[in-house]
């Protein structure tokens, strides 16, 4: 690349130097960067030449291997031409001819003689204007015309005025606007020499003022300036209409501009979505009088209060008048959509609940305000309680304050109240007051959901007291029964007292009272705990005592506890009795027998109670003894044990044979025990028993199953010293 200079010169006119361009692989285009040096001298347009040559790696030039580069001129050598003093001129319709001088300046460089031509356009259009009615220059020979010259010689600075005369009105004139403008300047020698004109001073605007009011004054007509009532509308959009009227002329079009704005200082979005549009323009064409302002009122789900709008003509495009008094109104919107609010009390938000620390029971009631959240309202419920109670039916009330959307009450239970587990509150909210005084527009209401049940829950419901099961087992191995105590309703401590044995009276008949260690004792169960276990032994007489004992544990007093309402006992299953029917076993694990004795006698044993007859059903089960050649099977024999009884006897038939046998067993197996008859529902006791319910039956050898020895002698004669075998 080479750079040849002409009338531009680097670097004071430019910075470029020779160099090379780069193209990549696929690379099809490139830029060569070209600094223009801005100075403050005054220069005429200056060229430069910048040339492709010499191409390397393949690729050949083109035909556009050069390319001229012009700097215009700059700071203006042959002079800058600009209108002086203000860029608009505003004058009062004069009542004779008034001359406006206007001056145009040349100023810095004074190169070449000058010629500028200026018109005049308008009136109120960009239009050369062609008529001298409003505004003329009076040339040297005394013509009036709208456009014309001044000059300047080579060398000649300065300003030179131009005389414009504004006529006087004939009667009502609009208001008119022109603008006197540099249109042209010219160098007669060479158009390079043409002087230029300041783009931002280059022409004037003069505004004559109207005069009367040929376009009329516009104002609001009588019937809109009445304020307005509207309804909001159930969906969609209501037109509402405003009428403008034009007063006195009726000249030219007339485009009016409107707002609308909220009284009571709502922002813009909310008038945005009460009311749209917000503001906009009315167009009153000429020699037409009235026109028509349309607003839409715009339906929502919002609650809102009664509103109030003002509508405002804010400007008139086109020259007519704005009627001060007469260009605003007013217009509101009714209430809707419950404003104050609408109270409800929801369900699932509802409790009862006790104090961790005191103890202290209280419903806990959630309200809700549905709506409007406008002003202070009071909101009274009433609540009952299922129970008969004289704490109960009672009211309380709550205040919701301005904006507030939903408020908690606490209503403390007191009186001393025992609470069941299956009782309940009602609440029901019965009045609302509105608080705010007399500024309302519509009452707070209560809504649909006014009426709800609250459920008394296990912690906070008194406790009834009692025995998990009417029958508790022994532990055989250690004597040790666990009696679970449970109660109905969690609420507070309690200390519960029990003792052995039945309550008064209630002793079966013939039975005497049996013995546990201990033999009474206390419970402690703590607020919200459910159960406690008692843990007694079972002291059992020998069975050659005939005591006839029955084990039970009774609740015989109330609970004691600090908590309100206090706890009792439950109505049902304060005595547990302990295996009352008994625990059914073989007196012995296993028993030896010989077969010559033809059968074998085991003995059940009824431990603990012997209350009601008893049915034992047992079953015999081989092991190395047949049950075809060695005993007589049983399936499902019974053996009855009545009230009372302790002892029962089973009798296996052993099979006597001739055959010599080794000791052979079979199982005798307790499978079930019922309480008869078995129309009595009873579960739990009897029960057989877990350690000791079949017995190994041992069947001794018989026969010499392994046979007798015998040596049979015969004489033998036997050589001495030979060392031959001898058998016998």
């Amino acid at each position: 690349m080479f750079v040849f200079t002409e009338s531009a010169v680097t670097p004071d006119d430019f910075i470029l130097e020779a160099g090379e361009l780069m193209f990549s692989n696929g690379q099809t285009e490139s830029t060569i960067n070209i600094t223009i040096v801005d100075d403050t001298d005054r220069e005429m347009p200056e060229f430069f030449q910048v040339l492709l040559m010499n191409v390397t790696g393949g690729a050949l030039l083109g035909t556009r291997t050069s390319s001229y580069v012009t700097i215009a001129k700059s700071d203006y050598p042959n002079g800058r031409f600009s209108f002086t003093g203000p860029q608009e001129r505003i004058l009062a319709n004069p009542e004779s001819t008034f001359v406006l001088e206007l001056g145009i300046a040349r100023t810095e460089g004074l190169v070449g003689a000058q010629t500028l031509s200026w018109r005049i356009l308008g009136p109120n259009s960009l239009t050369p204007l062609q008529e001298t009615g409003d505004v003329s220059y009076v040339s040297a020979d005394d013509m009036e015309v709208t456009q014309g010259q001044l000059t300047w010689q080579d060398g000649e600075a300065g300003t030179k005025l131009l005389p414009l005369f504004i006529k006087s009105y004939s009667g009502w004139e609009i208001e008119k606007k022109f603008v006197v403008e540099i249109v042209d300047i010219q160098n007669d020698v060479n158009p390079q020499d043409n002087g230029e004109a300041d783009p931002l001073t280059s022409q004037v605007t003069v505004t004559v003022l109207k005069h009367g009011d040929p376009n009329g004054i516009i104002q609001f007509s009588d019937v809109s300036l009445t304020g307005q009532e509207f309804t909001e509308p159930d969906s969609g959009q209501r037109e509402v209409s405003f009428f403008i009227e034009r007063k006195e002329g009726n000249l030219g079009d007339q485009q009016i501009l409107w707002e609308v704005i909220g009284r009571e200082g709502g922002g813009e979005g909310e008038v945005e979505a009460d009311v749209s549009p917000m503001s906009g323009s009315a167009l009153m064409v000429a020699g037409v009088s009235s026109a028509a302002i349309r607003l839409n009122i715009l339906a929502d789900e919002l609650p809102e209060l009664t509103e109030n709008f003002e509508l405002h003509l804010r400007n008139v495009i086109g020259g007519a008048t704005l009627r001060l008094n007469a260009s605003s109104t007013t217009f509101t919107i009714q209430y809707n959509d419950d404003p104050h609010g609408v109270f409800e009390i929801n369900s699932t938000a509802q409790s009862l609940d006790v104090d961790t620390v005191s103890l202290q029971r209280y419903l806990t009631l959630n309200i809700d305000r549905n709506a409007g959240l406008v002003g202070s309202v009071r909101v009274t419920v009433g609540v009952t309680f299922s129970q008969t109670s004289t704490s109960f039916p009672l009211t309380q009330s709550v205040v919701f304050d301005d904006g507030q959307a939903s408020a908690e009450m606490r209503v403390d239970i007191v009186g001393g109240i025992f609470i069941e587990l299956d009782s309940y509150f009602t609440v029901v909210i019965s009045e609302v007051v509105y608080l705010g005084g007399a500024d309302f527009t519509s009452l707070p209401r209560i809504g649909e959901a006014n009426t709800v049940t609250i459920p008394v829950p296990a912690i906070a419901a008194n406790s009834y007291v009692s025995f998990s099961q009417t029958i508790s087992s022994v532990n055989e191995l250690t004597q040790e029964s666990s009696i679970t105590l449970i109660r109905r309703g969690l609420y507070g401590n309690i200390e519960v007292s029990w003792t052995q044995g039945y309550p008064p009276d209630a002793m079966p008949v013939g039975f005497s009272e049996g013995v546990i260690s201990p033999s009474t004792g206390t419970v402690y169960i703590g607020h919200g705990v459910g159960q406690a276990v008692i843990r007694v032994t079972v002291l059992l007489p020998s069975l050659s005592a005939q005591t006839r004992g029955l084990f039970a544990v009774s609740l015989l007093d109330d609970p004691v506890t600090s908590a309100a309402g206090g706890a009792r006992l439950s109505p049902v299953d304060i005595t547990t009795e302990i295996e009352p029917s008994g625990v059914i076993r073989f007196s012995e694990s296993s028993v030896y027998v010989d077969e010559n004795q033809g059968s074998v006698t085991l003995t059940l044993q009824r431990y603990y109670g012997t209350r009601r007859n008893v049915q034992v059903l047992y079953s015999t089960v081989p092991l190395t003894a047949l049950s075809t050649n060695d005993f007589s099977a049983v399936e499902s024999q019974a053996v009855i044990l009545t009230e009372m009884t302790e002892e029962g006897n089973i009798t296996i038939v052993i099979q006597i044979d001739s055959l010599a046998e080794q000791e052979e067993s079979f199982l005798v197996l307790i499978h079930d025990v019922s309480v008869l008859p078995t129309t009595e529902l009873v579960t739990g006791s009897p029960r057989v028993s877990d350690r000791y319910s079949n017995c190994t039956v041992t069947i001794r050898e018989n026969g010499d199953p392994y046979g007798l020895l015998d040596v049979i002698v015969s004489p033998v004669r036997v050589v001495e010293g030979n060392l031959n075998m001898v058998s016998m």
